[in-house]
C-alpha cells in the first residue's frame, strides 16, 4: 500500500535510510503494507487518565522517598544516630538501579504492562510500609529503614521506563508525547518537592519521622490506584495502528537498538544529558555555599530548575504532539540547555549574582529536562516496533552509568577551597582538615567539554526516521472514538 505520496514502506527503506536491521522488525513493520482499504476504527478510554496517573505517582513518590533527607542530612544523622545514614538511604538507590534494570528491561515485555505497572507500584508501597513501620521499632529502625529504602528502590527501574509504554498503549498518537511528558515529570517533581519539604518539616530531629509519612502514604496510595484500575496490558480497542505491534523478541529488539545508529545517537546525548542533570543537582549545594551563597538560594536554584523543566516538558510535548518535530526539538532543547547549562556552573563560581544565577537555572531546567521525554519518545519512534520498555529502559540505565562517571570526575577534579573561596565559603562554620569547601573550576571546565561534546554529536549526527509515524500513516484510514461516545454521535478524528 502507498501513502499519500505514492512512497511505499519498502520504497522509504531504498531511498530514505536503513530504517531496520532484523528479520523479525522487518516482518512487523511490512504488515503496514498489506492492511486492507477499509476505515479502522481505533478508541480511547478514560481509564488511560487513571493508569497514567498511578505511574505518575509512583514516580513522584519513589523520587521523593530516594532524596528526601539529603537537604536535611546532619537531623537525619542525629535521629537515627549514624554519622553516615543519610549517605546510604540515598545512595541505595543508585546502587540498586544498575542491576535490576538488567532484570526488568528483558522481563517487562514477557510479563506485560500490567504486571510491570504492579511490580513497580507494589515495590514502592511495601518499601515505604516498612519504611514508616521502622519508626515504632527501636533497636531495629535504621536496619529496617535501610530494608524498606531498598526495596522501594527496586522499584525504579520499572517506574522509569513505565511512561512511553503507557503512552504507546493507552493513547492515540496526538496525545502520546503529552502523556510521557507527564510520567516521567512526576520524577523531578519529586525530587524538587522533596528538596522544598523536608527543610520546612524537618526543624529539629524528632521531625524526621513527619517526613517518612509525607511520602509514604501517598506512595501507598499509588500502590492501590494501580491495583484497582490497571487491570489489562492492552486496551480491547486499541487507539492507534502501532498500539497493536507485533512484539519483537528481546534478543531481536536488543540487536535492532544496537545496530541503529540514530538510537546510539540518542542513547549517548540523553542517557549523558541525565548523567549531567542528576550529577549537577547532586552537587549543586557544594558549588554553590563555596561561593558564599545559603542552603537557600541553591534549593531555591534547584527548585526553579525543576519548575522550569516542568513547563518546558509540557510545551515540548504539546508541540511535537501537533507536528511530529521530534528531531528539531530535541536539537535545539539539548544545544540550548548545554548553553544555558555551562553558564550556570559558571556562574556559580562567582558571588553575589543570584539574580542571574536563579534565571540561568530557569532557563537551563526548561530545556534540559524537556529533552528527556522528547527524547525518549524519539527514541521509541526510531526503534519502532522494538519495545518502548527495550529502547527507554537502556538509555534511562545509561544515565545512571553517566552519573556515576561524571560524579566521581567531578569529585576527583574539585580541589580545596582556598584563599578569598576559602572566606567567603557557606559550607562549613569552620575549616578543618577533613571538613572544607571545594573549588570547582577544574570540574566546571570539565563538564563544560563533556556537554558541548554531546551538543555537537547531536546537531551532527541526529538524523532520525520517525518509523512509528510512518507505520500510522500506512495503515488502513481510521477513525479515533472516545469511549463511550455512540457511533452516530460520533466525530471522527481522521489519523
Amino acid at each position: 500500500m502507498t501513502n499519500e505520496t505514492g512512497v511505499t514502506l519498502a520504497s522509504r527503506n531504498q531511498t530514505n535510510a536503513p530504517l531496520l536491521t532484523s528479520t523479525a522488525a522487518t516482518s512487523v513493520l511490512n504488515e503496514c503494507e498489506h492492511l486492507p482499504e477499509r476505515v479502522t476504527e481505533y478508541r480511547v478510554y478514560s481509564v488511560r487518565w487513571m493508569i497514567l496517573a498511578a505511574v505518575a505517582l509512583s514516580n513522584f513518590t519513589n523520587a521523593f522517598c530516594w532524596i528526601c533527607f539529603a537537604s536535611v542530612s546532619t537531623l537525619t544523622n542525629e535521629y537515627f544516630n549514624s554519622e553516615n545514614a543519610s549517605f546510604y538511604l540515598s545512595y541505595i538507590f543508585i546502587f540498586a538501579t544498575i542491576p535490576i534494570a538488567l532484570l526488568a528491561i528483558p522481563t517487562s515485555d514477557v510479563i506485560g504492562l500490567k504486571n510491570s505497572i504492579w511490580i513497580a507500584a507494589a515495590c514502592n508501597g511495601v518499601g515505604n510500609i516498612i519504611r514508616m513501620a521502622s519508626i515504632f521499632t527501636d533497636g531495629y529502625k535504621l536496619p529496617l529503614m535501610y530494608i524498606g529504602t531498598a526495596i522501594a528502590a527496586f522499584a525504579y527501574p520499572w517506574i522509569m521506563f513505565l511512561p512511553p509504554k503507557v503512552s504507546g498503549t493507552w493513547f492515540p498518537t496526538n496525545q502520546r508525547a503529552i502523556a510521557t511528558a507527564i510520567g516521567i515529570m512526576a520524577n523531578p517533581l519529586g525530587v524538587m518537592m522533596a528538596n522544598v519539604i523536608s527543610p520546612l518539616v524537618i526543624n529539629d530531629p524528632q521531625h524526621v519521622p513527619y517526613i517518612v509519612y509525607i511520602v509514604g502514604i501517598p506512595a501507598v496510595l499509588a500502590m492501590f490506584i494501580s491495583f484497582i484500575f490497571v487491570h489489562r496490558n492492552t486496551p480491547a480497542i486499541p487507539p492507534a495502528a502501532t498500539s497493536v505491534k507485533t512484539s519483537v523478541p528481546y534478543w531481536e529488539g536488543l540487536k535492532e537498538c544496537f545496530s541503529n545508529v540514530q538510537y546510539l545517537v540518542i542513547l549517548t546525548v540523553l542517557g549523558g544529558g541525565i548523567g549531567m542533570f542528576n550529577t549537577l543537582y547532586t552537587v549543586m549545594n557544594g558549588m554553590l555555599c563555596s561561593s558564599g551563597y545559603s542552603t537557600t538560594i541553591s534549593g531555591t536554584c534547584a527548585a526553579l530548575m525543576v519548575t522550569g523543566g516542568i513547563f518546558g516538558s509540557v510545551a515540548s510535548g504539546i508541540f511535537v504532539d501537533r507536528t511530529k518535530k521530534f528531531g528539531l526539538t530535541i536539537k535545539v532543547a539539548l544545544t540550548m540547555a548545554v548553553i544555558f547549562g555551562i553558564g550556570f556552573v559558571y556562574l556559580a563560581y562567582i558571588p553575589n549574582i543570584t539574580p542571574l544565577l536563579i534565571l540561568s537555572a530557569i532557563v537551563f531546567g526548561f530545556f534540559g529536562l524537556s529533552a528527556y521525554p522528547t527524547g525518549l519518545e524519539l527514541a521509541a519512534e526510531c526503534t519502532y516496533p522494538v519495545s518502548e520498555g527495550i529502547s527507554a529502559g537502556f538509555i534511562v540505565l545509561a544515565g545512571q552509568i553517566y552519573s556515576v562517571i561524571l560524579g566521581f570526575g567531578m569529585n576527583a577534579l574539585s580541589t580545596k577551597a582556598t584563599g578569598e573561596r576559602e572566606h567567603i565559603q557557606t559550607c562549613y562554620a569552620k575549616t578543618t582538615d577533613t571538613l572544607f569547601a571545594l573549588d570547582y573550576w577544574y570540574a566546571n571546565m570539565f563538564v563544560a567539554g563533556i556537554a558541548s561534546s554531546f551538543a555537537l554529536i547531536c546537531l551532527i549526527f541526529l538524523r532520525p526516521v520517525l518509523k512509528r509515524t510512518m507505520a500510522d500513516k500506512l495503515s488502513s484510514p481510521s477513525v479515533v472514538i472516545e469511549e463511550g461516545t455512540p457511533l452516530s454521535e460520533t466525530t471522527a478524528i481522521r489519523s
